[in-house]
């Protein structure tokens, strides 16, 4: 059975509203709860970026049964991966086993600030695999020593760990990501539904789940929906543009020459529920397990959620 999550945008969202949010979501009968990981918010226009570690914490103490998931974070460059175990186990304690940790090989715009470069798209996959080597690795509870060709860990151990270890998604949709799934991940995490990377994924993990994300700019005035819609340009160009652009204002540049038209094709835009109930379904009959809706639009939240409950969920399959 389909189940549907709530993203919570942290890009326009701080984290007390996102506390908000996230009660509002469970209450209102949403399956899960996503979360991005970035230190930079992608346009000027944007008015957030809080720690998603602290907010996730926070997240699962406020909530009792709504499932929680990164969408998603890149244990490589920022991170280091044994951070991201002690974070994951943690999470998954205060959660009561409701974590889900995806992972991704990142973008630019939020990993250079360390420092370290940005490495070529082939090394960051390699990064991620041994990366999740790590977590696993440090999850057992046992010392961990672990040399690769781009990450080390020496002499370490989690002392805090969970009875029910948070299953690992890996973001992507080519055959890299795929393998990397393969060999060390358990579920796949896309960035809009695609069927045919589904049928991919099901050759590498036949009983698997799929999450996937539909943007929306929700609001009865139209007008104000399409405005804030515009909040979602950035993703224009598609991953592969936007894994490497390193600014703000290089996206600015981007979301510059997505016109209306445009940005309503990328995003759903208003409060008609017919085109939001087709696009999920859509998602749902072409092998998406989990969708989540990420609301772009004005944060009026017991409006937004008044409408899912009534105009949108009972039609879904």
């Amino acid at each position: 059975m389909a189940r549907y999550g709530f993203t919570l945008f942290s890009e326009l969202n701080g984290p007390r509203a996102m506390l908000d949010q996230a009660r509002a979501a469970e209450e209102g009968g949403f399956d899960f709860l996503g979360m991005s990981d970035h230190f930079h918010p992608w346009l000027s226009r944007h008015t957030d970026s809080p720690f998603a570690w602290s907010a996730l914490g926070a997240v699962a103490a406020a909530t009792e049964s709504i499932d929680l998931v990164t969408l998603v974070t890149c244990p490589t460059v920022r991170y280091h991966p044994a951070l991201i175990a002690q974070a994951a186990a943690t999470v998954a304690l205060i959660s009561d086993g409701r974590f889900t940790l995806g992972l991704g090989a990142g973008e630019n715009l939020s990993e250079h600030v360390v420092g370290r470069g940005w490495p070529p798209v082939d090394v960051r996959h390699e990064m991620l695999a041994e990366a999740i080597q790590i977590i696993r690795a440090l999850w057992t509870g046992e010392w961990t020593t672990f040399r690769g060709e781009h990450l080390t860990v020496e002499d370490a151990r989690l002392h805090t760990l969970p009875d029910e270890l948070p299953r690992i998604g890996v973001a992507g949709s080519g055959p890299a990501a795929l393998e990397i799934l393969r060999e060390h991940g358990d579920e796949l995490i896309t960035d809009g539904p695609d069927p045919d990377v589904v049928e991919q994924f099901r050759d590498v993990r036949p009983d698997g789940t799929v999450w996937t994300q539909v943007p929306m700019a929700w609001d009865p005035d139209h007008d104000v929906a399409l405005d804030h819609a515009h909040n979602f340009a950035f993703s224009a160009p598609g991953w592969k543009v936007m894994a490497e652009l390193p600014n703000i204002p290089g996206f600015d540049a981007v979301a510059d020459l997505v016109d209306d038209d445009m940005v309503q094709d990328l995003v759903l835009t208003g409060d008609d529920p017919a085109p939001v109930i087709d696009t999920i379904t859509r998602a749902v009959e072409s092998g998406h397990d989990n969708v989540a809706v990420v609301q772009v639009g004005p944060q009026r939240t017991e409006e937004f959620q008044r409408w899912w409950g009534e105009e949108v969920r009972p039609h879904l399959p």
